[in-house]
Parts: C-alpha cells; structure tokens; sequence
C-alpha cells in the first residue's frame, strides 16, 4: 500500500493546477473524499491558478445554488398556471357543447298559459320592429303586401323599390331584418302563424299542460343550471383561440375571459423574465465550464434543476398558440451582472466563515 501511495504521490506531483482542480470537482461530484496529496504535492507556483478554479467551483454550486432553487420554483409555478390555462380553455370548449347541444337539439318547456303570454310578446314585438322600420298602414301595408299600381306616389329611390316589392318579397324582407331573438314556431304557432321569439338557448318551446308545471319548473331549473354553468367558462377567448369566427360572433363575454386572458398576459411576461434569468445562469456556467475544458462544474442536483427548468421553460414556449408568442430575450447585462454579484458575494461569504 505504501508504495502504491508512493506512486500516486511522484504522478501527482506532475499534475498542473487545472488537472488538481478538476479532481477535486470529480472528488465532489461523485460525493468522494478529497485526496490531500492533490493539494500537498502542488508547487506554490500553481497555488493562485489551483485557488481561481476552486472559488469559480464553489462559487458556483454555492448561494447561486440557492438561486437556482428559486427559479426552479418560479418556472415550476408556470407551470402550474400553465394548466391552470388550459383547464379555462377546456372548460370554455365544453361550454360551447353545452351551447350547442341547447340550441340545437333542445326545447324549452312552458305551460300553454306562458306560451299564450310568449305570443302576446312576441306579435308586440314584430309590431314595434315595423313601426321603427319605418312600414306604416298609410303606406300601403295594412293589408301586408303594396299596391303594385302606385309606386310613383313614393318620393324617394328606396321607397319606390319598396314599392315595387311583391307580397313574397316583403315577407323575406321582413324575414331579414333583425330581432332581439331568434324567430320559430315551436310547438304551437299560433292561430295567427306569427312566429314567436325564443330564447336563444333553445331550439324551440315544449308546450305542457298547465297541470304540469311543476314538471315546467323542475326542468326549466336544470337548464338554467346548465346555462349558468356554460355562461362563467371563457366562451368568446375560447372561440378566438379556437380561430372561428363564426363562434367568436355569436359568443358571450363573461367573467371568465378576463380571467382567461389575465392567465395569459402573466404567462407570457412569466416565461419571457425566467427565460432571460435562466440564460444569465446558462451563460456563466458555460464561461465557467469552458475555462474547465468543458467540464460541466455544477453539482448533478443543480443541474438537474436547471434542466427541469429549461424544460419547463420550452413547454410553456410551445404552447404560443394557447397563450400568445412570448417575447424571449437573450440575458441583459443586469441579469450577468446579478448572477456575478451573487456569485461573490456566496465566496466573500464563505471566506468569513472560514475565518
């Protein structure tokens, strides 16, 4: 045993200072004791060089460690509201199913006393629509068509095309103006045929006895139960996001797009600072590693916190069409300067607990 120590002891002696240092870095790494006969056979000339490379070491995997663990919970958070991003988003989609299915392949259940009610509304509406469009009886519209044998007696272009129109042509153009719901007969439509407005989350009224209304009530409930579900998902960023413009027309605003689009905007500006706080760190440890030939100086911890972090990051990247394109910058010069200061200040640190 002596003479093998003896031989490592005449080989160490050959040994330059960064050789020392690196040893000493794989010693540490791979949670070893350090072999005093690295630094015992160094000549004094290699001690300023030797010392440089250690205090970078040190430097490195010490208060800036703890920096690393910051971030890392900072990019894990991100993370998290990352998911919490897309949760919104899925909600908002099942919201437009939910829409959908109501609209489209559901009725409105009422008694035949709120349908009778639900006419009423629905004739004063149509009523009011032609006052304000300007049809009045003198006009020549009593009767719903117009006397095709006059229209000079209009003063206007507009007014003799209108005149002009035949009895069909004023339905359809009655047909297109708009109403503050969507027009159908339901179940009944009335003696009269005059179309009633429905509410926009049915695609027509169930008339029931008025016997049932208990059964009316019950089931007008649950659909409202599920109205007020769909109406506090994120419907009108959903529909953005999904690039229909047919949804985004036809969408609700509600409370939960501002929650939405507030989850995005701190996304964003979240990636894009830990982006920049993370290539200062990347950008250090490369300058550290290259003075070490290329040997990696973190611990296997810390690099794994920085490669969890980096990965994170890209995650959040890749998902631009989520929440937007991020605008990543490379490190600023405050960020170098703010790794580097931490960096001494661990090692002015660790000199005063040495004293």
């Amino acid at each position: 045993m002596n003479g093998l120590k003896q031989r490592l002891e005449r080989l160490a002696k050959h040994l330059v200072a960064k050789e020392r240092a690196l040893l000493v870095l794989g010693a540490l790494k791979e949670e070893r004791p350090v072999d005093p006969t690295w630094r015992a056979t160094m000549p004094e000339v290699q001690a300023g060089e030797f010392d440089g490379h250690i205090r970078k070491i040190c430097e490195l995997n010490g208060d800036l460690g703890w920096y690393m663990l910051v971030l890392y919970q900072e990019v894990e958070k991100l993370g998290l509201r990352l998911e919490s991003h897309t949760n919104l988003i899925l909600r908002g989609l099942s919201a437009w199913r939910t829409r959908f299915l109501m609209t489209r392949h559901t009725k409105e259940p009422v008694t035949e006393a709120e349908y009778r009610e639900l006419e009423l509304a629905g004739r004063a509406d149509l009523l009011l629509a032609d006052e304000e469009a300007g049809l009045r009886p003198e006009d020549g519209l009593e009767g719903g068509g117009l006397p095709g044998d006059e229209p000079d007696r209009f003063a206007t272009d507009d007014e003799n095309h209108r005149a002009a129109l035949t009895v069909d042509g004023l339905s359809e153009e009655r047909e297109a103006r708009p109403r503050p719901h969507a027009a159908a007969g339901g179940s009944h439509g009335g003696e009269l045929g005059v179309p009633v407005p429905l509410e926009p989350w049915a695609l027509e009224y169930e008339v029931l006895p008025d016997e049932e209304v208990e059964q009316v009530q019950r089931r007008r409930a649950e659909r409202m139960a599920m109205r007020r579900g769909a109406e506090r998902a994120p419907m009108l960023a959903t529909a953005r996001l999904l690039g229909d413009e047919e949804l985004a027309e036809i969408a609700e605003t509600t409370p939960a797009d501002d929650l939405l689009e507030q989850h995005a905007r701190l996304l964003r500006a979240g990636v894009a600072e830990c982006w920049r706080r993370l290539g200062a760190i990347d950008q250090v440890v490369e300058e550290v590693r290259h003075d070490l030939d290329g040997e990696d100086p973190l611990m296997p911890d810390l690099r794994e916190l920085v490669a969890a972090s980096r990965a994170t990051l890209n995650l959040c990247k890749r998902q631009e069409c989520v929440i937007g394109p991020s605008e990543l910058e490379e490190p600023r010069e405050e960020d170098l300067a703010w790794v580097r200061e931490l960096m001494e200040a661990g090692w002015r640190r660790l000199l005063a607990r040495a004293e």
